[in-house]
């Protein structure tokens, strides 16, 4: 897979991860980080939420603002690959 970065074109790796060839492959993966993020959120309270926790590059911010950057992130990629889709079956038509 490729991706177009700010420095141009460079391969996307995912680290120790498999590469993904097949659609329910990556759903598996869709479900697995779902399930994770839901399993994190089942175990905080309500107070918990406000506290301050290290994002994965290193700023601290609310729990609860993690959690809506997730599902923003996770909406902002679902409209993407419903756009492409369309487009795909449009042009397929």
């Amino acid at each position: 897979m490729y991706h177009e970065w700010a420095y141009g074109a460079r391969r996307l790796t995912f680290g120790d991860r498999p590469a993904l060839p097949t659609v329910d492959g990556a759903l598996a993966q869709l479900a697995e980080g779902q399930s994770l993020l839901q399993g994190d959120l089942d175990r905080l309270t309500d107070a918990d939420l406000a506290e301050p926790v290290l994002t994965n590059w290193g700023e601290q911010w609310p729990a609860w603002r993690i959690f809506w950057t997730m599902i923003d992130h996770d909406a902002h990629h679902g409209g993407e690959v419903g756009c492409l889709r369309d487009l795909y079956r449009v042009r397929a038509a």
